[in-house]
Formats: structure tokens, C-alpha cells, sequence
């Protein structure tokens, strides 16, 4: 009984990640916190729009090390300062039952928005 029930929410699970799309939308380097604030409200109304997070330089650095510099962590090291010390960008959930094309636009739209990407497209 445990096994199912283990079973059906690991495959409930597995079915709500196929649910989603996973967007990075990165920012001008001279937005303000004001225009970042806006954008995070403005990304939450679009229709489609799952969830929402801000991804501060300290956060997209240690995210970019995990993800590159994985194999060999001395690499990191090599860096001074952290690069994306003024990195800005938020990371959206989309569900794949909205209309990506109008979605997308709209995030486009958002006052300070350089670039939305797919997380696929990044690497």
C-alpha cells in the first residue's frame, strides 16, 4: 500500500515537471531594484506565469560554477571577483498548456528586459 502510494506521487511528481517550461529573463545592466520590483510583479500577472524568482549575481554565480566548473572547482578559483556580481534575471515557470509565443512577449514587453531565454538555449 506504502509502495503505491510512493509509486503514484514520484509519477504525479514526474507528470508536473513535463507541466512546465523553464524561461531566464536577464535585464539591461542599468535596470534599478525599483524596475526589478515592477518586473517581478508584472512577470507574476502574465497568464501562464507559474512561478516566479529572483535570481540575484550571487546566486547565478554560484549556480553557473555548480553547473560548469563542476568537474574541476579549482576553475572558479581562477576568478578574482565574481562576474556576475551585476548579473539581474529572474527565472520563470511557464506551463506548457500556455501560449509560449504571447507568454514570451509579454515578458519581452517588461520595462528593462534585454533577453528571455529557454534554459536549454543557455547551454
Amino acid at each position: 500500500m506504502i509502495a503505491g502510494a510512493l509509486i503514484l506521487s514520484v509519477g504525479t511528481t514526474s507528470y508536473a515537471v513535463y507541466q512546465a517550461k523553464n524561461l531566464r529573463v536577464f535585464f539591461e545592466a542599468d535596470v534599478t531594484e525599483e524596475q526589478l520590483k515592477k518586473a517581478g510583479e508584472a512577470f507574476r500577472a502574465i497568464e501562464g506565469v507559474s512561478e516566479v524568482e529572483y535570481v540575484p549575481g550571487e546566486q547565478a554565480w554560484a549556480d553557473f560554477q555548480a553547473e560548469y566548473f563542476a568537474d574541476d572547482p579549482e576553475l572558479a578559483q581562477e576568478f578574482d571577483e565574481n562576474p556576475l556580481a551585476d548579473s539581474f534575471n529572474y527565472k520563470l515557470t511557464v506551463e506548457l498548456s500556455a501560449n509560449t509565443k504571447e507568454v514570451r512577449e509579454a515578458i519581452e514587453n517588461v520595462e528593462g528586459v534585454r533577453m528571455v531565454s529557454d534554459l536549454s538555449e543557455l547551454k
